[in-house]
């Protein structure tokens, strides 16, 4: 692949559900589609008939025991993709560029695209299933069930307002690597939805006049008073839903994926132009967005949360909704940000929204669409009628939007480059449900290549895992393994970049998100790369002070290492290194130094080149002088550290950032040693290199700072102690929290709470050092040598502000 991974040094579906009740009660977002669970569709068969066409019988349960079950009948033509090639001999698609979102889902998007054989133009909505037991694929068999209802009735011909289905068929992929399933529905072509042309309209200040309005109305009542003759309710009416078709220059009723068929509702009675509701009949699950739902609908959400249906009035709720859209046409407002004008039309009664659309009468009518009370709430024949005879169209022509839709196609064609990057990235999943991989891999090499001409290398990234995850669902292991990898070997470097800038979260997330490619990448099986990975969060967790979870990864990462590399290797080295660092930290110096005279003895046993044997040899000597200083065995870290300075500053010269952490422990070993000049000599060295090497607000400096203020205070400069502690505790505060965990964070505090003790100042010092013990109760525990040392020097600073309370009173009642 031309790359590999680089360790970081610890050194500096279901329809029906998805309006149910459960769940939503009592915050309901009202601007997202409810997501619950339910199981309306019931058992599904299907038989085969000539010409590769399938019948399916799907059932669905009843809502209430009033019903009976209802059973639908559904044809479909089975195309087979033989090749891994889009091979359909009906249709050869293109999708076209501009796309049109759904405003309840930014990752789906209303495809549109032409028929390269014919140039014939078609809506399409693509469902991707495995199994004809699967929600998704029953949900879009009624869906094409209710609108081939809808196909042909007024007179025998397609209703002018609603979006006509063309057809619908199954494609299938049989090959091994890329076994798919979709359902593609075809309609007839639109240009634009109404969401998009308030928009629109509304940036450019351009208002719907009261014309446009009526006309508006009349269209679409006409079409809602169809679909209710035909028994289905729409439940999902709303801008977004809305679609205009130029050819036509007509608003036309689309998406039915939300729609619900009553075959009663064909048959039942009409008296006084109203609706005869019966018993039973207004059970139904709660669809669409609750921002456009009745208020009725609300309230019984709010009050029944463990109900999967509710008994509303779905014909009722459909015309609520078109009033709404109205309001919204003719106020220009976003679907977004129309809450106010929300909040003012659910207060009110009749007659009372106080919004005027342009005419006395068209106020009066959608003040009625729009009653929260749904017995006072006009209904769709009763509202066609009306439009039909006050509203005729040789006095309220229909809106002509062609011009806007020219307008409205420029702007699409100077769009951002983020925006046109995340439109390719919705037509290369649109291919990818189509089964055209090859067009899906290839939006995606574009989007790759865009965003390599930015230099946008996490962008790629993710655009590298996008694609190893459909490679995975093809079960094309091998290809889905190369982009997981390739994925990987960037956000391990993202990861790198912000341990540098001392970003320890940004680092275990990216690392993170590179071990789950890693691991995907190899079917969960253990690599060399992992445990790099492993190591490389391991030592950021180690910067943290989490030493027990750091020693964890680093532990996984070895035992990787010595099955995937062996024990005489680099790797192997490093990680003992790693754990005896760790075990150190945590006290446990047997077993810290156990593990760093194996890497030691690896080491020396390595085939590699002279320069990166000494490099290695000077960290474990490093880690071995520490550790025996720890252990109180100073000549033997004396001895260790000089050797390994030496070393270093022979493979990179004096200033380099490697000899910062020698230095430092070198300086500790001089402060424990009581040469306290040289001690200082070193901590000032360390710190000089480090702070021209790391950002300012690096954990590391502000560890030298803490050790040079343990020298001054030392050298009894106290103020200058103090000074040193209160920069090295703004930094890890920076960095860290004020409520952080960080055991350099608790010896900080404990430090200048013993200078605060030297200044006189007993309560600031028994505040410090309590709040170090806390800390280093929870990191390190109560038997770690610095909980123990500073908690002596606790008790010791409490009896003496006891002896003065004690004095103080004795001297008060002497008086």
């Amino acid at each position: 692949m031309g790359q590999t991974l680089k360790y970081c040094s610890s050194v500096p579906n279901d329809r029906d559900g998805r309006e149910a009740m459960l769940n939503v009660y009592p915050n309901i977002d009202v601007r997202q589609k409810l997501n619950n669970d339910s199981s309306r569709f019931s058992q599904i068969y299907s038989t085969k008939l000539e010409n590769d066409q399938i019948q399916f019988i799907l059932s669905l349960k009843p809502y209430s025991y009033n019903e009976t079950e209802e059973v639908i009948k559904v044809d479909l033509k089975i195309k087979k993709d033989l090749f891994s090639l889009f091979l359909d001999r009906t249709y050869e698609w293109n999708l076209e560029e501009y796309v049109v979102k759904d405003f309840n889902d930014g990752n789906k998007i209303i495809a549109r695209a032409q028929d390269k054989r014919t140039n014939e133009r078609f809506t399409l909505q693509t469902i991707p299933f495995d199994d004809y037991e699967d929600y998704e694929f029953k949900a879009a068999l009624y869906q094409i069930y209710i609108q081939r209802n809808l196909q042909t009735v007024s007179n025998g011909l397609p209703h002018p307002n609603i979006i006509q289905i063309k057809d619908a068929y199954i494609i299938e992929s049989k090959e091994k690597t890329k076994k798919a399933r979709s359902l593609i529905i075809v309609m007839e072509y639109f240009d634009s939805n109404l969401h998009d042309i308030i928009q629109f309209r509304k940036k450019h200040k351009w208002e719907f006049s009261t014309k446009e309005l009526c006309s508006f109305l009349r269209d679409i009542s006409s079409a809602l008073a169809t679909i209710l003759r035909q028994g289905v309710s729409h439940r999902d009416i709303r801008p977004t839903n809305i679609w205009y078709v130029a050819q036509e220059k007509s608003y036309k009723i689309g998406g039915f994926q939300e729609a619900r068929f009553d075959e009663k509702m064909k048959h039942i009675c009409m008296r006084n132009q109203g609706v005869r509701h019966e018993d039973g009949e207004g059970y139904n699950t709660v669809r669409g967005v609750p921002q456009f739902a009745a208020p009725e609908i609300l309230n019984l959400m709010h009050m029944n949360a463990n109900q999967k249906v509710l008994n509303y009035n779905p014909f009722s709720q459909d015309i609520y909704s078109l009033g709404l859209t109205l309001i919204l046409m003719k106020n220009l407002y976003d679907e977004v940000d129309f809450d106010t004008l929300l909040s003012k039309v659910k207060q009110s009664g009749s007659a009372n929204i106080n919004i005027d659309l342009g005419s006395m009468e068209l106020n009066q009518l959608v003040d009625q669409m729009v009653n929260k009370y749904p017995q006072r709430r006009i209904n769709a024949i009763q509202l066609e009628q009306y439009s039909q005879r006050v509203y005729p169209i040789e006095d309220y022509p229909k809106i002509n939007e062609n011009n806007l839709i020219i307008s409205l196609n420029y702007k699409h064609k100077k769009i951002s480059e983020q925006e046109y990057l995340l439109n390719q990235e919705l037509l290369a999943k649109e291919y990818f449900n189509m089964l055209d991989f090859d067009q899906w891999i290839y939006k995606y090499d574009e989007i790759i290549s865009s965003h390599e001409a930015q230099g946008s290398n996490l962008a790629k990234a993710e655009t590298l895992q996008k694609i190893g995850e459909g490679y995975l669902i093809l079960n094309d292991v091998y290809r889905a393994k190369d982009y997981f990898m390739k994925a990987s070997v960037i956000f391990n470097e993202e990861g790198h970049e912000c341990r540098k800038r001392s970003q320890l979260e940004g680092a275990i997330r990216y690392y993170e998100i590179a071990i789950e490619c890693v691991r995907k990448g190899n079917n969960g099986e253990d690599t060399s790369e992992l445990a790099l990975l492993l190591e490389n969060i391991g030592n950021i967790y180690k910067m943290k002070g989490d030493f027990p979870k750091a020693r964890a990864f680093q532990e996984e990462a070895l035992q990787i290492i010595l099955i995937q590399v062996g024990e005489k290797s680099v790797e192997a080295a490093r990680l003992y290194n790693n754990l005896g660092n760790l075990y150190a930290s945590l006290g446990l110096y047997k077993k810290a130094d156990k593990r760093l005279k194996k890497a030691l003895k690896i080491v020396d046993n390595l085939y590699v080149s002279a320069e990166e044997q000494a490099q290695l040899k000077a960290l474990c000597l490093c880690s071995l002088g520490e550790i025996h200083r720890l252990r109180g065995n100073l000549e033997n870290s004396l001895e260790f550290l000089e050797e390994a300075l030496e070393i270093r500053e022979q493979v990179f010269g004096s200033g380099h950032i490697e000899l910062a952490s020698n230095c430092e422990n070198l300086g500790n070993v001089y402060f424990d040693l009581g040469d306290f000049h040289k001690a200082k000599k070193f901590y000032e060295r360390a710190l000089v290199i480090k702070k021209s090497s790391l950002p300012k607000d690096s954990p590391e400096i502000a560890l030298t700072l803490n050790n040079l203020g343990n020298v001054c205070k030392s050298q009894k400069e106290i103020e200058k102690a103090k000074k040193c502690y209160e920069e090295c505790l703004q930094i890890l505060y920076t960095k860290f929290g004020q409520e952080t965990d960080n055991p350099t964070v608790a010896t900080s505090l404990g430090n200048l709470g013993l200078v605060y003790k030297e200044l006189g100042s007993l309560v600031a010092a028994q505040s410090n050092l309590q709040k170090c013990l806390e800390i280093l109760a929870k990191s390190v525990g109560e038997d770690h040598p610095d909980f123990i040392f500073f908690q002596k020097h606790l008790y010791r600073l409490n009896q003496r502000i006891n002896n003065s309370q004690y004095a103080s009173s004795a001297y008060q009642s002497n008086y």
